[in-house]
């Protein structure tokens, strides 16, 4: 019911604007990049659900996870991808 409240409380004429009812939800439930990476990353299909149920999970952590971080081609994907690469391996070489 939380999630009604928030959505309630805007002004009517942003309850149509997508962006801005997700980045309030995002805010709301603190779902910064790093965490959706996270979840991305760790989220594993649940006994009793569907495989499309699992896909649907990772593509919306992914989507939120990129589009939290601004990449929105490519290069910024690759780019992306070996930040999060090199800030593994040194973390294994620092712990």
């Amino acid at each position: 019911m939380e999630i009604v409240e928030l959505v309630v409380k805007e002004p009517p004429e942003m309850g149509d604007n997508y962006p801005h009812i997700k980045n309030l939800l995002l805010h709301r439930f603190q779902l910064t990049p790093v965490a959706l990476r996270d979840r991305f990353e760790s989220n594993q299909r649940r006994p009793g659900t569907l495989w499309s149920d699992l896909v649907f999970d990772l593509r919306s952590y992914l989507d939120n996870w990129l589009a939290g971080m601004k990449v929105n081609d490519f290069v910024g994907l690759k780019e992306l991808m070996l930040t999060e690469q090199l800030k593994k391996e040194s973390s294994h070489r620092v712990g």
